[in-house]
């Protein structure tokens, strides 16, 4: 139900990041399985020296992921 809308977007691309803890890799890979008919492409994006939330990151840290990941310039 909560992914419907997420079809609207029409996305070529999804990236997910959760936390490193062991229910952020279980929960991670199964919103991955879930949205993957809804997207051409989902990517599990991991950040091994994330010690926090992944909504915690500081505005700098975010940019920075954001760039790498090629969407920012």
């Amino acid at each position: 139900e909560q992914y419907i809308e997420l079809n609207k977007l029409k996305l070529k691309k999804l990236y997910i990041l959760f936390d490193n803890d062991r229910a952020g890799k279980i929960n991670r890979k199964k919103v991955a399985e879930d949205v993957a008919p809804l997207v051409k492409r989902v990517e599990i994006v991991t950040v091994p020296e994330m010690k926090s939330d992944p909504g915690e990151l500081a505005n700098a840290d975010a940019e920075v992921l954001m760039r790498h990941l090629g969407l920012r310039e």
